[in-house]
């Protein structure tokens, strides 16, 4: 009889509970609602819909799956997207179980690698996120598990499908795959000896795949004319991943410090792409040739000095071997601090990876599952290199090393006393615990609290806003970001002279900054009361197209009684969050011009709308006019 910890339901329902209780005390945190960066703009596209006429900006599967849930679930739709991603994280650790007993031939091998997904804290955390990478990990993980499953499957073609279905829904999810897809099907056909029946299962796998990219490519040019057969940020990604100047590890873009609240990649690849088109259309962009400039401009960087792009394709392999964690721009360290689930789940990339190394050891001994796991291993952390190597990026590593890892230990059980797979494991140490280049000790916690701040502020925590924002502080100064979300907490909190010194030194930092301009702007006009300074700082966000600045404008205008701003404010078509903000002006105007009856109308719309907050607002404005 099987004891307990050899049933995969026992796996499962461990790894449940470790995420449940990471779910509920991640539910009571502020941040919970709060979707910042990637998760913000994948949210607003499942909200909104694709943009009309244009060809996907991202694949399309996760923001279709944010859509449904949001669609089922109404308000709750949040905690149910995690929800389902935790499960899917249990159900993973159930097909490692199952493909480490299968490849590793030991049940307590298995167990074991099994039990350090249970309580790996970068996966669990990346569960909890609201992007695209986790379901990216849970679909190439199953379909490593099916074509693990293709030699000793009576039905192979079933099981070639299966792993193709599975492939192609991971491309539609993120197409880092595709480099692998041709490599895999490769293997399909070659351990078989029949040549029908290769030829067949290898045909089979390779199916959805391409029904995913004919259909992604259909839609693309119904839609917009442009026959893109990958996401148009690509190129662009690819450029920032590979340029002589870049880390490959994130983007790093001045225009980021104002953009903190949702992700710059789509309005920089239209900005900066032009100078490299033979024509750019002002009307209607050329997506497919935007993309082709910026795969182009990538290679170009690559063959002027190869010696240097191999050196940093050296320093992103160190990246991926690294036990260190960093989601883009967020540090782990920091989300650890936060969680007392995290601090117990100490698993991470560093215990697993030695272990799979030493495996080596006896390679001579493998049969073709454990040559397409080190193949998929190789082929696929090639992929992963060519653009960024974030910790989730590299998260789709994990399956194939835990597996690889389950054979060390079987191995190592049977024979505890070889010599090489030991020195095997002090190498992958050294690879995964030693500073290469500065990997592990490069600091990112300043830009993490600043996120968190940012996020305490828009959740009306100011006190915890600005603590965050002064843990970021004492890490770094130079950061413009840092400055201004340590100028709205201040402002959040009245301490209006200190915001204006924040948001100053953000503007001497980064005098584009446009969130700064307009926030000191801001200040100056309504706390300070210092209309004549808030002028110029508010024209200049002005002219960098913000229709907030242009309104507060128009109210210093109006103040003043003069007729242009009345004119002005007639041609002005807001965006839908500055409703509010365009009404108060609406009524401002009307109040200067003595129309009553339209003041009453639009004062009873406003608080209707937008409730006493606003009316509270409306009467600061009107009490400044009567002082006028």
């Amino acid at each position: 009889m099987k004891k307990l910890w050899q049933r995969p339901l026992f796996w499962f329902a461990l790894a449940l509970l470790v995420r449940l209780l990471y779910l509920q005390e991640q539910s009571g945190h502020f941040l919970f609602y709060q979707q910042m960066l990637d998760e913000r703009e994948i949210v607003e596209l499942a909200r909104n819909g694709f943009v009309e006429g244009e060809p996907f900006f991202k694949a399309p599967l996760y923001s279709l799956f944010i859509r449904a849930v949001m669609f089922s679930a109404g308000d709750t739709w949040v905690w149910l997207v995690r929800l389902i991603q935790h499960l899917c994280g249990a159900l993973l650790v159930v097909l490692a179980f199952d493909t480490a007993r299968r490849l590793a031939h030991s049940i307590p091998a298995a167990a074991l690698v099994a039990g350090m997904l249970c309580f790996y804290g970068p996966l669990i955390r990346l569960e909890d996120r609201l992007v695209l990478d986790f379901f990216t990990v849970f679909m190439q993980s199953a379909m490593l598990w099916a074509m693990l499953r293709i030699p000793d499957a009576s039905h192979k073609t079933k099981w070639a499908l299966i792993a193709g279905l599975f492939a192609g829904l991971s491309w539609l999810i993120r197409p880092t795959l595709m480099p692998v897809l041709p490599i895999l099907a490769l293997w399909i056909f070659m351990h078989q000896r029949p040549w029908k029946p290769k030829l067949g299962a290898a045909a089979a796998y390779l199916l959805f795949p391409a029904i995913a990219i004919g259909g992604f490519t259909l839609r693309n040019h119904q839609v917009s004319g442009q026959a893109l057969s990958t996401p148009w940020q690509g190129g662009y990604n690819f450029y920032q991943a590979n340029k002589r100047d870049g880390n490959g590890r994130y983007l790093v873009q001045d225009s980021y410090v104002a953009q903190h609240g949702g992700n710059p990649t789509r309005e920089l690849i239209l900005r900066e792409a032009p100078p490299f088109l033979p024509e750019a259309p002002v009307a209607r962009p050329d997506y497919k040739a935007a993309n082709a400039a910026w795969f182009h401009l990538g290679w170009s960087e690559i063959k002027e000095d190869l010696p240097a792009w191999m050196g940093l394709m050296i320093k992103k392999g160190f990246y991926l071997l690294s036990a260190r964690e960093i989601y883009n721009f967020e540090d782990y360290r920091v989300m650890r601090q936060l969680s007392t689930i995290l601090k117990v789940t100490f698993f991470n990339f560093g215990w697993l990876w030695p272990l799979a190394l030493a495996s080596l050891a006896w390679g001579k001994s493998w049969n073709s599952q454990h040559v397409l796991v080190a193949l998929y291993l190789v082929f696929l952390g090639g992929a992963i290199a060519l653009f960024f190597t974030s910790g989730r990026l590299r998260m789709p590593l994990v399956f194939p090393v835990v597996l690889l890892a389950a054979v060390t230990i079987a191995r190592l059980i049977s024979r505890p006393r070889q010599i090489t797979p030991w020195l095997l494991i002090a190498a992958g140490i050294a690879l995964s615990w030693m500073d290469w280049w500065g990997v592990r000790s490069e600091d990112l916690r300043d830009i993490e609290y600043a996120r968190l701040s940012n996020a305490a502020w828009r959740a009306n925590e100011f006190e915890r806003a600005l603590s965050y924002a002064d843990a970021a502080m004492a890490l770094r100064t130079r950061n413009p970001q840092i400055h201004q979300v340590r100028g709205q907490a201040l402002h959040g909190v009245g301490r209006y002279t200190e915001a204006a010194e924040a948001f100053e030194r953000s503007i001497g930092l980064f005098p584009g900054d446009v969130n700064s301009l307009y926030n000191l702007g801001y200040i100056y006009y309504r706390h300070l009361d210092e209309a004549e300074r808030a002028t110029p700082l508010l024209r200049r966000a002005a002219e960098h197209g913000s229709q907030k600045a242009t309104l507060l404008l128009l109210r210093v205008g109006i103040r003043s009684n003069d007729p242009g701003a009345h004119r002005r404010l007639n041609e002005i078509k807001p965006t839908p969050d500055l409703a509010e903000m365009m009404l108060i002006t609406t009524i401002c105007a009307a109040t200067r011009r003595g129309q009553v009856d339209q003041v009453q109308k639009w004062s009873r719309a406003l608080e209707a709308q937008f409730g006493k907050r606003a009316m509270d607002d409306l009467a600061w404005e009107l009490e400044q006019l009567e002082r006028r």
